[in-house]
């Protein structure tokens, strides 16, 4: 995620009051049934004092306008059932 030799891998931090309170990892990477790459939101992770903030959520935003500004029409991720209300509704 540091080398800049290697841009399809990515990370973000989310910070409140001066704090970090967050990060997201994602990957944009090819996809056999598209001629344009797609993300995959690998990592999202909040501190438990944190979540019910919107963290999350301004994090998976900030991934939808990443893979937006590099013209990626889609960004998908995995996650466990107690997790989709953070996941439903953010990027149409």
């Amino acid at each position: 995620m540091l080398d800049p030799a290697r841009p399809q891998q990515n990370a973000l931090v989310a910070e409140q009051g001066g704090q970090l309170v967050g990060l997201v990892h994602y990957i944009f990477h090819a996809h056999n049934w598209r001629v344009e790459d797609v993300c995959y939101l690998q990592d999202l992770y909040v501190d438990p004092a944190a979540r019910g903030t919107g963290a999350g959520r301004a994090l998976i935003r900030a991934v939808c306008a990443a893979a937006d500004a590099t013209g990626t029409p889609s960004v998908h991720g995995l996650t466990q059932g107690g997790n989709l209300p953070v996941f439903n509704g953010v990027h149409p």
